[in-house]
Formats: structure tokens, sequence, C-alpha cells
């Protein structure tokens, strides 16, 4: 009996071991790697290359999208008499569609002038037009044609056109997407007077930068061609541009031309031969002139409207009558 037992007992024996090292064998294929610990939840990460970035390069932002992209310009494309909900004369021979959020402008010649208390014919729809399309054949832009237009948001103007007249698009703060034409010759005066444009350029046939053209503007950055002899009283007056490059073409700069800016520093090329007091109220700190001194005015008994304490470098002549005058400048010959 006691041998019986004894047998029993070995072999209950046999069986615990042998299950245990089972268990052991299946522990051993759960355990984590030694370079890191496995969420169990997840299948493991495919090996990656190790000179490649952990973490990937985030998105750049993309670009705005083009107001007058394919489905717009297919829109404008089906515009007719037959489709449109409103539409009327705006020229000679030029008329006016208005389909959904679309103004389309189609035909030959220049647009009407608008008077500044005057309705123009698509008043009524300024809660509607976003998108302005002056097509291939319209040769101006109206004076206060689109300033009543407080909803719209971009402008196309073909090249067929020439001139923007004064206070075309005043005022219209959502404004903010421009296609010029190319062939333009004269924007008038406050003709994007407060308007939400940041960025523009010039055209090239621009040879005078008008009066007032961008006053109190969302500009911070502009684009002036070596077409450009004059820039105009207050033109760029409480914009929110912070640098400027002026062209060797330009030769006169008007009063109050920067008023208001926060441009800290300026160049000004050897072609300048006139400046009025063109920095009053601006943060203009460093004024450099590359040729002889130009005619310069005075504003409150302040050279070129400059506060107190600016620097004007020069390295031409003719400067000397000014910095007796105006003592209250640093005045640094290079």
């Amino acid at each position: 009996m006691k041998k019986l037992l004894a047998l029993l007992l070995a072999m209950l024996l046999v069986f615990s071991l042998a299950a245990c090292g089972t268990d052991n064998e299946s522990s051993g294929k759960d355990k984590p790697s030694e370079t890191g610990t496995e969420d169990p939840g997840e299948t493991a990460k495919p090996a990656t290359d190790d000179n490649a970035d952990e973490t990937p390069e985030e998105d750049e932002t993309p670009e705005e999208p083009d107001p007058f992209g394919p489905e717009t310009l297919a829109l404008i494309a089906s515009v007719n008499e037959d489709t449109a909900e409103k539409t009327g004369t705006c020229g000679e021979d030029l008329t006016w569609y208005c389909l959904d959020n679309v103004l389309v402008i189609r035909g030959t010649g220049d647009m009407e002038d608008y008077d500044d208390n005057a309705e123009t014919p698509w008043s009524d729809l300024d809660s509607q037009i976003e998108l302005v399309y002056l097509e291939d054949g319209v040769t101006s832009v109206g004076e206060h044609a689109f300033s009543p237009l407080k909803g719209m948001q971009a402008l196309y103007i073909s090249d067929s056109v020439t001139v923007i007249r004064p206070w075309a698009c005043s005022w219209c703060e959502k404004l903010t997407y421009v296609r010029c034409s190319e062939n333009l010759t004269e924007i008038g005066s406050n003709a994007l007077e407060k308007t939400g444009i940041q960025s523009f350029s010039f055209p090239r046939g621009i040879a005078r930068i008008e009066d007032r053209v961008f006053l109190n503007s969302a500009l911070t950055s502009v684009e002036i061609p070596d077409s450009v002899t004059e820039i105009g009283k207050s033109a760029f007056a409480g914009c929110d541009l912070t640098s400027v490059t002026l062209p060797d073409s330009v030769t006169t700069i008007e009063e109050d031309a920067f008023y208001f800016t926060d441009i800290t520093a300026i160049t000004i090329p050897a072609s300048v031969t006139f400046m009025g007091p063109a920095f009053v109220n601006s943060h203009m700190t460093t004024v450099t002139f590359l040729g002889d001194a130009p005619e310069m005015e005075e504003h409150d008994k302040l050279l070129l409207g400059l506060k107190e304490g600016a620097t004007i470098q020069y390295s031409g002549s003719g400067f000397e009558p000014y910095i007796e005058t105006y003592s209250q400048y640093n005045w640094v010959k290079q």
C-alpha cells in the first residue's frame, strides 16, 4: 500500500512539472521586446529607417483656393439673358448679369461712371454679390462702380481693361482678392480705399500711384514696378505696411504718402528729386538717401514729417542746409 501511494505521488509531481514548463513557454512568446513596451492591444509596428524622423512633418498650410476656379468659370460661361436672375446695361455696349453670387460684366467698351450718391444697377444686390468678373472686351471699371458692394470678396479684371476709375471699389472691406489686368495704365484715386486687400502688385503700365489709392486699407505687402515715377498724396496712408522697396524710377513722393504706417526704415533712390512730408505720424526711424539731397518739405517743423531723433543717412551732396536747420535728427554721412 505504501509503495502504491509513493508511486501515485511521483506521477503527480511529474505532471505538475510538465504543466509548469508549458506555461513558461507561453509566457516567453508574450514578453515585450527589450527596446520598449508594446501595448497588448496594438499590433507591433514595422521597423523603420533609423535616419527617418520619428514624427512626420506637419503639412504646410494649403493655399487659399482661387475664387475663380473651374466651377465658377463654368457658371460664368453659362450666364446669359435666359439663365441670369437679373440683368441690365452698364455701358453703351456692356451688359451685366447676376447669377447666384456672381456678377458678370460682358461686352466691349467702357463701363459707365456713377455718382457717389447715385445707385448703381446692382445696388440692391449688395448682400448677394460676392464675386465680380469683367470679361475680355471691357476696357474700364467705372467710377464708384462697385463701391456699394459691401459683400464683394473677389474681383477679376481681364487684360482688356486699361483704366480703373476713382473710387471704383472703395469701402469694399470684404474685398481681399483682385486679379488685375496686366495692361492697366491708371488706377484712380481712392479706387481701393478701405478694402481688405493685403498684398498687391502694381502692373508695369502704371506711371503714377494716385492719391489715397490704398487709404486705410489692410495692405501689408506691395510691389512697385520701375514704371512708377510718382507716389501721390496719402497713397498708402493708414495701411499696415511694414516695409516698402522704391524702384530707381521714382522721382516724386508726395505728402502723407506713408502716413501712419508701420514702416521703420526706407531707402530713397537717387532718382528722387522731390519729397513732401511723407512720414507724418509713421513709425519711421531711419531714412537712407542713395543720391544727392532732393527738395524736401516739412510738416509742423519736422522734416519729411519724421519724429525727432530719427536717423537720416546720406552720401551725396546738398544736405548741408537741412543738417543746419534740422538738428533734431541724427545725420550720418556714409
